[in-house]
Formats: C-alpha cells, structure tokens, sequence
C-alpha cells in the first residue's frame, strides 16, 4: 500500500485511513493536481428565495421547484415544512429575522 491518504470535505480532513474511493452517479467529475484529486459533486443547485425575511412573512419566490429548502440549516420538504403553488412556496411558520432560506433544486 502506498502513503496515507486523507479524505476531505470541503477541505475538512474526514479520514486518513481509506482504503479505496468510488465516486459515482450523475454530475461527479475529477480532477487532479500533483497528487491531489479533487471531485465536483453538482447535482444539487441552491437559490435564495425571494421575499422579505422578517418574523412575519411565509411566501416566497423561487426560480425552480425545489427538492427541499434549509430554513436556517434545518431541512424541510414540501407538505411537511412548506407547501408549494407553482414557484410560490408558503412555509409552515414564519422565520425569524435574519434565518438564512435556501431552495435546493
């Protein structure tokens, strides 16, 4: 076996003790530089939604129908969090001022 190999995420040492790596599915992509590699994962595109972030305000705008949103880190999903009308997305309760509201697509 050759040198020890470390395994980030986002430049995050995850482990220095791997064996193998297989990365696959759709929008993986590799590269290399010396002897580093790193790998795009992009099949997840995130926006910020329009509307005002203000302790009173539920509906927002989105360019795309979102997979799931992150209302200040914590995931929720259609009909269990938000609620959705075309790219109009109405959640459940109000943020606070200042959450930070996310679309993943």
């Amino acid at each position: 076996m050759g040198r020890p190999l470390t395994i980030k995420d986002e430049g995050v040492s995850l482990n220095s003790d791997v064996g193998s790596i297989d990365f696959v599915g759709g929008g993986v992509a590799g590269s290399a530089v010396g002897s580093d590699i790193t790998e795009d994962i992009s099949g997840l595109q995130v926006e910020t939604p329009l509307g005002d972030v203000n302790n009173v305000n539920t509906v927002f705008t989105v360019s795309n129908i979102p997979k799931f949103i992150t209302l200040n880190g914590q995931i929720v999903y259609e009909d269990n969090g938000y609620t959705r009308s075309g790219l109009t997305i109405t959640i459940d309760s109000a943020p606070f001022t200042g959450n930070v509201l996310r679309s993943h697509y």
